[in-house]
C-alpha cells in the first residue's frame, strides 16, 4: 500500500523537475546583474543560469538559532566486539536557509539581458552539482580547524527556483567536539560556516597553430598564428562561487542547544548516527536512474520493527549524503538492516536483498560499485 503510494509521487517530481540541465555554462563571462551572478551558456545564445544565493543560519521569531550540539558517548558491547571501551560520536547540526531571487529581480534581470542581446532568452536556475561546506572552529591559540560537513535536503525546491533551506550536519571526534564547546562557550565570534557551489562545466581546450610564411622582397620567413578554443568532450565540477556566514550561537540564553547524551542508555529520536552516501547522479554513474532509494530497518525500544527510508534523486546531484534519523528510539544494542531499491521509467523496480549490519558507527555506500 505504502509502495503503491509511493512511487507516482517520484515519477511526478521527475516530470516536474525534469533532469539536471544539459546546458554548458561559461563561468568565464559570469556577470553581477542586479546584484545577483548570471551567468551565460557557451552553446546556446539565448540561455542564461541565475546562481543559488547567499546561505545563512536560520533563526525562528525570537532570534534563537536554529542548531543543536549533541556530544555523544557510546560505550562498547559484546555484539560489535568493543565492549566496555568509550567511543564519541558527537553531532553539530543547524538549519541553513538560502536567499531567494524574487520574482520582481528575475524579471527586470531578463528584461535587461533581452534589451542586450535583442532576443528573447531563457533563465534558468544554474545546475548545482555540489555543495562543499566546512564548519571553521577557532582555537585558543588563535588558529583555527577546517571540519567537512555535508548540507542534507529538508525541503524540495519549487519548480524553477533554488532550494530554500537545508540541515547542516558535522560529525565530530573526541577532540573537535571539546574544540567546538570551547568556541561555544567563549562565544568565539570567528566561529563560521563556509560553502562554495560548484557546477558541471565542458572543459575548454585551446588550439594554437603556427603558419611559416616566405616574404618575396628578401626571402625571409614571417609566422602567422592562428588561435581556436573549442570545447572538449569531458566535463568536470567547477566552483562557482564562496562564502561565509558567522555561528551566532550563545549557550548561556539557549542552553537547550547543547546536550550530552550517553547512547547506550538513551537514543534520542533527534540524533543522526547513520551515514548513508550515494554518488551514482554527483558523478553521472546511472544515467538509467531517476532515484536510489535505501530502506533501513531497526528494533524500537518498544520491540517493534521501525522503517526509515532515504532517497537520492537525479535531480538533485548535490545531495549525496545523508544521514539516517528515526522517528522513534530505537536500540543501538541490537543490528539493523538495510535493503536498496533502485527507481526508474525504463522497468520495473525490484528491491535488493536485505543486508544486515551491527556497527552503528558504519558508513553506507550504496553507489554502483
Amino acid at each position: 500500500m505504502m509502495r503503491g503510494k509511493f512511487l507516482p509521487a517520484f515519477f511526478y517530481l521527475f516530470c516536474a523537475f525534469g533532469p539536471p540541465a544539459s546546458g554548458q555554462p561559461d563561468l568565464n563571462r559570469a556577470a553581477q546583474m542586479e546584484q545577483w551572478l548570471v551567468i551565460p551558456d557557451y552553446a546556446q545564445p539565448n540561455r542564461y543560469y541565475f546562481a543559488p544565493g547567499k546561505l545563512q543560519l536560520a533563526v525562528d521569531a525570537a532570534g534563537k538559532p536554529d542548531a543543536m550540539f549533541l556530544m555523544m558517548r557510546y560505550t562498547g558491547t559484546e555484539l560489535d566486539a568493543r565492549a566496555n571501551r568509550i567511543f564519541y560520536n558527537s553531532l553539530f547540526q543547524c538549519r541553513v536557509v538560502m536567499e531567494q531571487i524574487g520574482g520582481k529581480r528575475l524579471q527586470e534581470i531578463r528584461q535587461k539581458l533581452e534589451a542586450q542581446t535583442g532576443r528573447p532568452i531563457s533563465l534558468d536556475p544554474l545546475p548545482i552539482w555540489n555543495v562543499e561546506t566546512q564548519l571553521v572552529v577557532p582555537s585558543v591559540n588563535g588558529s583555527e580547524k577546517k571540519l567537512s560537513a555535508v548540507v542534507e535536503e529538508e525541503t524540495q525546491a519549487p519548480s524553477g527556483n533554488f532550494w530554500t533551506e537545508r540541515l547542516f550536519t558535522v560529525k565530530l571526534g573526541n577532540e573537535d567536539a571539546q574544540l567546538l564547546q570551547k568556541a561555544l562557550s567563549l562565544k568565539q565570534t570567528t566561529l563560521h560556516i563556509q560553502y562554495t557551489y560548484h557546477t558541471r562545466v565542458v572543459l575548454s581546450k585551446r588550439n594554437e597553430q603556427e603558419t611559416a610564411l616566405r616574404t618575396q622582397s628578401n626571402d625571409t620567413l614571417s609566422f602567422s598564428r592562428k588561435v581556436e578554443v573549442t570545447k572538449d568532450s569531458s566535463s568536470t565540477l567547477a566552483p562557482v562561487f564562496s562564502d561565509a556566514f558567522a555561528l551566532a550561537i550563545d549557550l548561556e540564553k539557549y542552553p537547550d542547544l547543547m546536550r550530552k547524551v550517553d547512547i547506550n542508555s538513551q537514543a534520542p529520536p533527534g540524533y543522526a548516527l547513520l551515514e548513508i552516501r550515494c554518488y551514482d547522479f554527483n558523478n553521472a554513474l546511472r544515467k538509467d536512474l531517476f532515484a536510489k532509494r535505501i530502506e533501513i530497518e531497526a528494533e524500537s525500544v518498544g520491540g517493534q520493527k521501525v522503517v526509515i527510508r532515504k532517497t537520492f534523486m537525479a535531480v538533485q546531484p548535490d545531495i549525496f549524503v545523508q544521514f539516517a534519523r528515526f522517528q522513534y528510539a530505537v536500540k543501538l544494542d541490537r543490528p539493523f538492516r538495510y535493503r536498496i531499491v533502485e527507481l526508474s521509467t525504463g522497468k520495473q523496480n525490484q528491491p535488493g536483498p536485505w543486508v544486515t549490519q551491527k556497527n552503528w558507527n558504519a558508513l553506507i555506500d550504496i553507489s554502483l560499485k
